[in-house]
């Protein structure tokens, strides 16, 4: 393997004007607190609801989880530990509770009567261990929920914990997280990054210029649910799947948390998050997150090559806010964004013109809104704006004969109307509109610009989900989701059916069956199809959607022991038609052209174990995957796709001591073939990554200190191409929270 050097090593900038951020933060989690949280829910028109109290002093414990198996549903419980379901159909079903601090109630059967509420009062003890002669909870790593129905994976979490995409990841196998320059893409089993639709409270956030969504946008610290579907389902779409971040929509908490990192690469960043609750039924909430990073750095790859990433700086500035009414029948949010970014071009093309910049700047403004009503129905209408400008600036070097000035301009109106009605058979109707507009100009050669194009999409679908009878001596809680999209842009119009089924048997051990079906589509980006022709490319106006054919069937297993361990594994078979790939096209140029066909198919495994509830869990997960071409051409036939790792695996440890935690997660990256002829490779790799963090309280506020090593056995390796990924990174950082105790 080749010799990593850090041009940039570790260092330690003086305090800034950027630390203002944080300095702010920290002086307003130590004040004093000015509103009380109000009581959370009013006791009507309930199915579900009841309070967690601590096993030991009998106090309420506010902030525990609540979910219900095989539904999709969880709540926090408020300051007097109470939670509420509403709209639960009737059946038998299994409630679970848990907190960090507290052992996890465990399964906790629930009947519930299409007459009468149900009352469940769970206990939950606390993790106690002794330091120095004082008694303090066992602070545990981030906790995530995680439920998985058909080829839906819904992720519950606490707004505020969820500081890094990685911590998503680490939890869900078929997702691949890869970067493209400065920005951070998702993959689903192998698939391209443009084939993931990435959603903010289900609005689209893929660029219409490369039709990727990059997470560097999304507001973590506001996200309290995160759905995936694999496939599509009766309203979305998504060549591989969809990712949809779901912001806090009514967070009940009154919290202030501040965080400042630095580390390697010159690498700074400040954030700050406020959420707060009036009179019992408004709320707001804002976060704010600046970073720099410098990033330059070059080592020696496995072909004897130097491989630079100069001019890889990057200043991102990112707003969110959000207000809005949450009552009994009607609920209403308004929410808003920005996002800036000012970086360095170090991609292959551009490595050596270290004048090569790029802009972008976001503007997001949404509204979401809901009425239900007392017969099971519900009203959503939600729709906003969203407008991208994107600048390229790179002048004449010896290295860069192409000057090059170009400014795009995106923007997308969308409109979108579900009605749903609850019970045991569930019913959803959905129709939204969307309009997106691409707009280039190149300042050197006016002649080659982009110019103006824009397309309607349309999508209307219908969704049932229905509880199935629980049969005796076979299974129980069971549903099957069945969905129909029709999607219309311009002349091409596009049916995707869709169904999925969430089987729990009855067996010793709690054992979940998953089956689905699905089809699904993604358009063709407006460059591929209006790109001038220009003396690198030219355009192919009559591209086909790409479409996608799949089904999986999954099995996981709790045995439900003082092990607490579950263990899961799937079987997968995607088949897609119709794909887009830039190919060398009348001499020297590259074209966009359609394949024939591809598969990816494989097996994804996952298991989890901690030990008599004791400090220690472990949890490992490997996706398996052979994503082969099935295109005509012989050449090409039956070879690996290329970049996409044929087999990876997760392990993570971690150790919980109190206010401790130790983790340690290794990484082996499959080989990626680097040509369609399958000639050239990029060998496996293994990294290790280490975390430690120590969680202390002082007048009041929670501090977190805590270091992470990335890629700590300094392996050079590249997930794409002549694009290294960093050498060992050494970064710190501290979060200050307060969080509001009402009365």
């Amino acid at each position: 393997m080749g010799k990593t050097k850090n041009l940039f090593p570790v260092t330690w900038i003086p305090w800034t004007s950027r630390g203002r951020i944080f300095i702010l933060a920290a002086l307003l989690a130590s004040a004093t607190t000015l509103f009380r949280p109000p009581a959370l829910f009013a006791q009507t028109d309930i199915k579900i609801s009841g309070q967690i109290i601590d096993l030991r002093s009998g106090a309420p414990v506010a902030g525990a989880t609540v979910t219900i198996d095989g539904i999709g549903r969880a709540v926090s419980s408020d300051q007097s530990g109470r939670f509420v379901f509403a709209g639960i159909p009737s059946g038998h079903y299994v409630v679970r509770a848990g907190r960090i601090g507290y052992v996890s109630s465990g399964p906790i059967a629930a009947d519930i009567n299409s007459d009468l509420p149900s009352t469940l009062n769970i206990t939950l003890c606390p993790e106690p261990i002794r330091i120095s002669d004082q008694v303090v909870s066992a602070q545990r790593p981030i906790q995530i929920h995680t439920d998985r129905i058909g080829n839906i994976t819904r992720i519950s979490i606490r707004p505020g914990e969820l500081s890094t995409i990685e911590d998503l990841v680490k939890a869900i196998p078929e997702l691949e997280l890869v970067g493209s320059g400065q920005q951070r893409l998702l993959r689903i089993r192998g698939s391209q990054a443009n084939a993931v639709l990435v959603m903010l409270d289900g609005r689209i956030q893929n660029s219409a210029l490369t039709s990727t969504g990059d997470l560097s946008r999304i507001p973590l610290a506001a996200i309290s649910e995160v759905e995936m579907i694999r496939g599509g389902d009766y309203d979305r779409s998504g060549l591989a799947g969809s990712v949809n971040f779901i912001t806090n929509r009514s967070s009940r908490e009154n919290i202030i948390s501040s965080t400042a990192e630095r580390g390697s690469f010159g690498r700074e960043s400040y954030s700050l998050n406020l959420n707060n609750s009036f009179k019992s039924e408004i709320f707001a909430g804002l976060d704010l997150v600046g970073v720099f990073s410098r990033g330059d750095f070059a080592y020696i790859d496995p072909r004897g090559q130097i491989q630079t990433r100069e001019n890889n700086y990057l200043r991102d500035r990112k707003l969110f806010g959000q207000a809005g009414y949450e009552g009994k029948a009607f609920s209403l949010a308004v929410k808003g964004r920005y996002f800036e970014r000012r970086s360095g071009i170090p991609g292959p093309v551009f490595q050596y013109t270290p004048l090569a910049t790029s802009g972008e700047f976001e503007r997001e403004f949404y509204f979401i809104a809901e009425r239900r009503s007392s017969n099971r129905f519900s009203v959503n209408i939600d729709g906003g704006i969203l407008s991208r400008t994107i600048s390229y600036r790179s002048p004449a070097t010896p290295t860069n004969f192409i000057p090059y000035d170009s400014d795009f301009s995106e923007r997308a109106h969308d409109l979108k109307i579900e009605i749903s009605r609850d019970g045991r058979v569930g019913l959803n109707g959905a129709a939204s509109i969307r309009r997106e507009t691409l707009e280039g100009a190149d300042r050197i050669r006016p002649d080659a610009s982009f110019g103006h194009h824009s397309r309607d999409i349309v999508i209307s679908g219908l969704g049932a989900q229905v509880a199935l009878p629980a049969l005796s001596g076979f299974m129980k809680n069971s549903t099957t989701n069945i969905g129909l999209k029709a999607e219309r842009a311009g002349d091409n119009t596009f049916w995707g059916p869709s169904i999925a089924m969430h089987l729990i048997l009855n067996l010793p051990v709690r054992t979940s069956l998953n089956l689905a079906l699905f089809r699904s589509q993604r358009l063709p980006n407006l460059t591929d199809l209006y790109w001038k022709e220009d003396v690198f490319a030219t355009p192919n106006p009559g591209l086909l959607p790409e479409r996608s054919t799949g089904y999986e069937i999954g099995v996981g297993i709790e045995p439900g022991s003082s092990w607490q361990s579950a263990f899961g594994v799937a079987r997968f078979e995607t088949w897609y038609d119709d794909i887009i790939v830039w190919r060398r096209w009348g001499g020297d140029k590259f074209k966009p052209v359609n394949l024939s066909a591809a598969k990816i198919d494989g097996w994804e495994m996952r298991a989890s174990l901690r030990p008599f509830a004791g400090p220690v869990s472990i949890s490992w997960n490997g996706s398996f995957i052979r994503p082969v071409n099935r295109e005509g051409n012989t050449v090409y036939y039956s070879k690996y796709l290329t970049f996409r790792p044929v087999g990876s695996q997760r392990v993570d440890l971690v150790l919980g001591l109190g206010k401790f935690n130790l983790s340690v997660s290794g990484r082996h990256i499959g080989r990626r073939f680097m040509t369609e002829e399958n000639t050239k490779s990029l060998a496996p790799v293994d990294i290790l990554d280490i975390s430690i963090n120590y969680t202390f309280r002082l007048a009041g506020l929670e501090l977190v200190p805590r270091i992470d090593v990335l890629n700590a056995s300094d392996r050079p390796y590249e997930i794409l191409e002549r694009v290294p990924e960093r050498p060992r990174e050494l970064n710190a950082k501290i979060q200050i929270t307060r969080l509001w105790e009402g009365t």
